[in-house]
């Protein structure tokens, strides 16, 4: 008679994690709740900065296109401004004059050459100023830069609106941050009859009364002008 075998297998074991206290427990594999919060907070901040990092470079590109249109624009207009200074006119793509596009780059002509010769006139009165504090030699009046477009002969010339003209004009100087107070009020500086003692100093006596009269006419333009302004702010709330 055969026998049949068998496996004993040894009874299961419990291997709990011991406490402080000695007794056991099973160990837990559940998330806390506060742990999956901070990964999610985790994945959306993440998630954020991508959105963020993707608008970025969207709005650059299209920082590029945007000059890249203006450099181009501005070639053509450049272009077109040549030709209409050799006394033509614009055509459109089927031949035909286009005056609305000639009249367009003909004001522009005006406006340009304008700004140029605006620059140029500040650029070169403040040149001028500083020539003459630095140079040491005597004044006269004509050594004098007065500020109005043609230099003056006498002080007939000097029309107190052509000299407030002249420094609203230089406003439109590119890179200009000045307003229209600020530079009326360092004009003032500048042109008070007391601020002039330096000047009056080493005029030539002959000419010395009418350097005098000269100031005057300045000052007193700019004054007007600038009480005109006060007043202007005063009365308009919005200014």
């Amino acid at each position: 008679m055969s026998s049949l075998g068998y496996f004993a297998f040894p009874p299961p074991v419990d291997v709990g994690i011991p406490t402080s206290g000695g007794s056991n427990h099973v160990a837990s594999y559940d998330r806390h709740p506060e742990v999956d919060v901070a990964a999610r907070h985790a994945t959306e901040a993440r998630q954020r900065a991508q959105d963020h990092m993707r608008d970025e470079q969207r709005r650059a590109q299209e920082e590029r296109r945007q000059r890249r249109a203006e450099v181009e624009r501005e070639l053509m207009l450049q272009g077109e401004m040549e030709y209409v200074r050799m006394g033509l006119s614009i055509r459109n793509r089927f031949g035909r004059v286009d005056k609305t596009r000639t009249d367009f780059v003909r004001a522009e002509i005006r406006k340009r050459d304008a700004l140029t010769r605006i620059t140029k006139q500040w650029e070169s009165y403040e040149r001028r100023w500083r020539g003459l504090m630095t140079s040491g030699q005597p004044i006269t009046f004509a050594t004098i830069p007065w500020p109005i477009p043609v230099s003056p002969s006498s002080v007939d010339d000097l029309d107190p609106d052509l000299v407030v003209q002249f420094f609203l004009e230089s406003l439109q100087v590119p890179r200009n941050t000045a307003s229209e107070t600020d530079r009326l009020r360092s004009a003032l500086l500048r042109w008070h009859p007391d601020k002039m003692s330096n000047v009056f100093s080493q005029t030539v006596d002959s000419e010395l009364d009418s350097v005098r009269d000269g100031v005057n006419v300045i000052f007193r333009a700019l004054h007007a002008r600038i009480h005109h302004v006060k007043g202007s702010h005063h009365l308009d709330p919005r200014l």
